[in-house]
């Protein structure tokens, strides 16, 4: 099986400015909407930021006064 499109992806960032201004000034998306939720699961506010590019979203999420940690390298003898 093989993967024809993406639906959907989620990505966490602390520099969401940042991080829009890269996909869209770089990589060719477009902001599709913005939203706030003022008390989330973790208990603060975070921003989204919906990107499209040909169909394919990217939401972008910023927790308020969270600090995001850099996920690990995944090697692949981890997933063996």
């Amino acid at each position: 099986m093989m993967f024809k499109t993406i639906d959907h992806v989620e990505i966490v960032t602390a520099q969401l400015d940042r991080t829009v201004q890269f996909y869209t000034e770089v990589l060719g998306f477009t902001v599709k909407a913005r939203d706030r939720i003022e008390r989330s699961g973790l208990g603060v506010p975070i921003d989204l930021v919906y990107l499209d590019l040909g169909g394919n979203v990217v939401e972008l999420i910023s927790y308020e006064g969270v600090t995001v940690d850099r996920p690990r390298r995944l090697n692949i003898s981890d997933t063996a």
